[in-house]
């Protein structure tokens, strides 16, 4: 009987060595030079240290990171790593970059205008935090960009009108900040945007007729600001806008059963 449990044992050991033979080794990533000084420049900037950013490191084991297959860093996803500190402009050198998530941290000073070298970027989220200083004009270069949020910070001044070179963004989040002025005529052109927030900031004056043009919106939320007059009659054309919040007491409110988009639910915070 020992035979042929010997061949069985032997078989299986062959089969074994064959399929490992066949399974390719694990390869390491290391990173393009230019990356790993970058890497160490922001760790030392946010407090934080993380495995793999070190130089000899290896890109597809690193914490929180992605590369291509040149070793170029291509996403970073940092929600909720209690960083501290500024956003060094040094971020604007990893160009590769199409996906970077700061939300929830502790991020103060201003947005980096160079942060707007990242023109491969199409998700930029640095909510929740405590950014101050105005929106940079620059970001309108970051044509790829699809959600844009600066949400729940404490950004100022106006929300600028060359945001409407973005083109492909879909998602804008500006809420729970100190933007003033009115809301541009021009973010009429961001007509592939579905999502757009501005609630709780010191808008005034009235919603843009132009606003009607933005035939993908499904959500607008214009509350707790201090907008005035009526909803244009042109929004009727939004046939796809599910929710739209306004101010309670807000000449918006009692308009609504006259309003031509009864289709969509207002909401009333």
């Amino acid at each position: 009987m020992g035979r042929p449990i010997s061949r069985i044992w032997l078989g299986a050991l062959i089969l074994l060595t064959c399929l490992a033979a066949a399974v390719p080794p694990v390869r390491c990533q290391p990173y393009a030079a230019s990356q790993v000084q970058l890497l160490l420049g922001l760790q030392k900037a946010w407090g934080r240290t993380f495995a793999g950013w070190v130089a000899g490191g290896d890109c597809s084991t690193a914490e929180h990171v992605n590369c291509d297959e040149h070793g170029m860093v291509t996403s970073m996803d940092l929600a909720f790593q209690d960083l501290t500190g500024p956003i060094p402009s040094t971020i604007g050198s990893m160009v590769s970059l199409s996906y970077l998530d700061l939300y929830g941290n502790n991020l103060k000073g201003s947005v980096p205008s160079g942060i707007a070298n990242l023109h491969k970027l199409c998700h930029l989220n640095m909510g929740l935090n405590s950014l101050t200083g105005s929106i940079p004009s620059t970001i309108s270069s970051m044509s790829r960009l699809t959600l844009l949020s600066l949400s729940s910070n404490f950004i100022s001044q106006t929300i600028p009108g060359s945001l409407a070179n973005l083109n492909n963004l879909k998602a804008l989040y500006l809420y729970n900040n100190s933007l003033s002025g009115s809301i541009p005529e021009s973010i009429s052109k961001l007509v592939m945007v579905s999502v757009l927030s501005l609630f709780k900031n010191h808008l005034s004056g009235n919603i843009p007729e132009s606003l009607s043009k933005l035939v993908n919106l499904t959500f607008l939320d214009v509350s707790q600001n201090n907008l005035t007059g009526h909803l244009p009659p042109t929004m009727g054309s939004l046939t796809r806008l599910s929710y739209l919040y306004v101010n309670p007491l807000s000449p918006l409110v009692h308009m609504w059963h006259t309003s031509p988009i009864r289709h969509a639910r207002i909401v009333v915070p």
